[in-house]
Protein backbone atom coordinates (compact mmCIF):
# COMPACT_ATOMS: atom_id res chain seq x y z
CA UNK A 1 0.00 0.00 0.00
CA UNK A 2 2.78 2.68 0.49
CA UNK A 3 4.67 1.64 -2.22
CA UNK A 4 1.44 2.53 -4.15
CA UNK A 5 1.20 5.66 -2.55
CA UNK A 6 4.55 6.70 -3.27
CA UNK A 7 3.83 5.88 -6.88
CA UNK A 8 0.75 8.14 -6.96
CA UNK A 9 2.57 10.75 -5.54
CA UNK A 10 5.48 10.55 -7.96
CA UNK A 11 3.10 10.58 -11.00
CA UNK A 12 0.78 13.45 -9.44
CA UNK A 13 4.06 15.45 -8.82
CA UNK A 14 5.26 14.89 -12.71
CA UNK A 15 2.09 15.36 -14.30
CA UNK A 16 1.54 18.54 -12.47
CA UNK A 17 5.03 19.61 -13.36
CA UNK A 18 4.93 18.94 -16.82
CA UNK A 19 1.37 20.93 -17.21
CA UNK A 20 2.99 24.34 -15.74
CA UNK A 21 6.19 24.19 -17.39
CA UNK A 22 3.79 24.75 -20.80
CA UNK A 23 2.88 28.47 -21.61
CA UNK A 24 -0.65 29.42 -22.93
CA UNK A 25 -0.08 32.42 -25.43
CA UNK A 26 -2.45 34.23 -27.94
CA UNK A 27 -2.66 36.72 -30.03
CA UNK A 28 -3.49 38.37 -33.74
CA UNK A 29 -1.75 38.62 -36.96
CA UNK A 30 -2.30 41.92 -38.93
CA UNK A 31 -1.61 43.61 -41.72
CA UNK A 32 1.12 46.58 -41.52
CA UNK A 33 0.02 48.40 -43.95
CA UNK A 34 -3.76 48.65 -43.46
CA UNK A 35 -3.85 47.32 -39.94
CA UNK A 36 -6.38 44.41 -41.22
CA UNK A 37 -6.05 41.05 -40.18
CA UNK A 38 -5.16 38.35 -41.77
CA UNK A 39 -7.13 35.30 -42.38
CA UNK A 40 -4.98 31.90 -42.69
CA UNK A 41 -1.43 32.89 -41.31
CA UNK A 42 0.73 30.54 -40.37
CA UNK A 43 1.60 30.73 -36.44
CA UNK A 44 4.21 28.13 -35.53
CA UNK A 45 6.46 27.58 -32.42
CA UNK A 46 10.11 27.79 -33.68
CA UNK A 47 12.38 24.40 -33.74
CA UNK A 48 8.75 22.49 -33.67
CA UNK A 49 6.10 21.07 -36.05
CA UNK A 50 3.43 22.76 -33.51
CA UNK A 51 1.31 24.88 -34.81
CA UNK A 52 -1.64 26.49 -36.38
CA UNK A 53 -3.18 28.68 -38.31
CA UNK A 54 -5.25 32.33 -37.56
CA UNK A 55 -9.24 32.21 -37.60
CA UNK A 56 -11.46 34.85 -39.65
CA UNK A 57 -10.38 37.74 -37.25
CA UNK A 58 -6.40 36.78 -37.50
CA UNK A 59 -6.19 35.39 -34.37
CA UNK A 60 -4.64 32.56 -32.62
CA UNK A 61 -4.31 30.47 -29.61
CA UNK A 62 -2.09 27.79 -28.73
CA UNK A 63 0.00 26.39 -25.84
CA UNK A 64 3.94 26.29 -26.02
CA UNK A 65 6.38 23.57 -25.03
CA UNK A 66 8.62 23.21 -22.50
CA UNK A 67 11.91 25.66 -22.80
CA UNK A 68 10.47 27.38 -25.96
CA UNK A 69 9.37 31.06 -26.40
CA UNK A 70 9.87 31.92 -29.96
CA UNK A 71 7.15 31.77 -32.63
CA UNK A 72 7.02 31.72 -36.12
CA UNK A 73 4.69 33.89 -38.12
CA UNK A 74 4.17 33.82 -41.87
CA UNK A 75 1.83 34.52 -44.99
CA UNK A 76 1.64 34.19 -48.56
CA UNK A 77 2.99 37.07 -49.67
CA UNK A 78 4.17 39.07 -46.55
CA UNK A 79 7.41 39.18 -44.78
CA UNK A 80 7.95 36.48 -42.12
CA UNK A 81 8.61 37.23 -38.49
CA UNK A 82 10.40 35.03 -35.40
CA UNK A 83 9.35 36.83 -31.98
CA UNK A 84 9.19 36.36 -28.61
CA UNK A 85 5.82 34.91 -27.41
CA UNK A 86 3.74 36.18 -24.66
CA UNK A 87 -0.23 36.09 -24.54
CA UNK A 88 -2.40 39.20 -26.02
CA UNK A 89 0.37 39.85 -28.43
CA UNK A 90 -0.17 42.02 -31.82
CA UNK A 91 2.29 41.20 -34.63
CA UNK A 92 2.34 43.19 -37.73
CA UNK A 93 2.79 41.31 -41.24
CA UNK A 94 4.44 43.58 -43.86
CA UNK A 95 3.94 42.99 -47.46
CA UNK A 96 6.87 41.47 -49.84
CA UNK A 97 7.68 43.58 -52.70
CA UNK A 98 8.16 40.83 -54.88
CA UNK A 99 5.49 39.53 -57.38
CA UNK A 100 4.62 36.88 -59.20
CA UNK A 101 5.55 36.85 -62.98
CA UNK A 102 3.95 34.03 -64.34
CA UNK A 103 2.45 30.61 -63.52
CA UNK A 104 1.62 27.90 -65.91
CA UNK A 105 -0.24 25.02 -64.17
CA UNK A 106 -0.79 21.64 -66.18
CA UNK A 107 -3.53 19.03 -66.21
CA UNK A 108 -1.73 17.36 -63.27
CA UNK A 109 -0.96 20.26 -61.23
CA UNK A 110 2.91 20.45 -61.91
CA UNK A 111 3.71 23.62 -62.80
CA UNK A 112 6.08 24.32 -65.09
CA UNK A 113 7.09 27.27 -67.44
CA UNK A 114 5.21 28.40 -70.83
CA UNK A 115 8.09 27.45 -72.89
CA UNK A 116 8.36 24.20 -71.13
CA UNK A 117 5.36 22.47 -72.21
CA UNK A 118 5.14 20.56 -75.28
CA UNK A 119 0.90 21.78 -75.95
CA UNK A 120 -0.88 24.24 -76.50
CA UNK A 121 -1.54 26.87 -73.47
CA UNK A 122 -4.03 29.23 -72.97
CA UNK A 123 -3.66 32.51 -71.85
CA UNK A 124 -6.06 34.79 -69.50
CA UNK A 125 -5.24 38.08 -68.89
CA UNK A 126 -6.31 40.02 -65.78
CA UNK A 127 -8.03 42.67 -67.70
CA UNK A 128 -10.11 40.27 -69.68
CA UNK A 129 -11.03 38.47 -66.45
CA UNK A 130 -14.16 40.10 -64.92
CA UNK A 131 -15.59 39.37 -61.71
CA UNK A 132 -18.63 36.73 -61.72
CA UNK A 133 -20.81 39.12 -59.45
CA UNK A 134 -20.31 42.23 -61.84
CA UNK A 135 -21.46 40.21 -65.28
CA UNK A 136 -24.69 38.41 -66.71
CA UNK A 137 -24.52 34.74 -65.43
CA UNK A 138 -23.25 33.71 -68.28
CA UNK A 139 -20.93 30.28 -68.63
CA UNK A 140 -18.97 28.89 -70.74
CA UNK A 141 -17.75 25.33 -70.16
CA UNK A 142 -14.21 23.64 -71.45
CA UNK A 143 -13.17 20.07 -71.49
CA UNK A 144 -10.23 17.83 -72.14
CA UNK A 145 -9.64 13.75 -70.88
CA UNK A 146 -8.36 15.02 -68.01
CA UNK A 147 -9.38 18.29 -67.20
CA UNK A 148 -12.66 20.15 -66.86
CA UNK A 149 -12.95 23.95 -66.46
CA UNK A 150 -15.71 26.44 -66.29
CA UNK A 151 -15.07 30.22 -67.03
CA UNK A 152 -17.77 32.48 -65.87
CA UNK A 153 -18.12 36.05 -68.48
Amino acid sequence: MGKRLTMFFVSLLLLVGSALAQTRISGTVLSQEDGQPIIGAAVRVAGTSVGMLTDVSGKFAMTLPAGKDQIEVSYLGYEGKTVTARSGMRIFLKAEAMTIGEVVVTAMGISREKKALGYAVSTLRMHSAVPAATTMATSYKTSTPTTSTTFRC
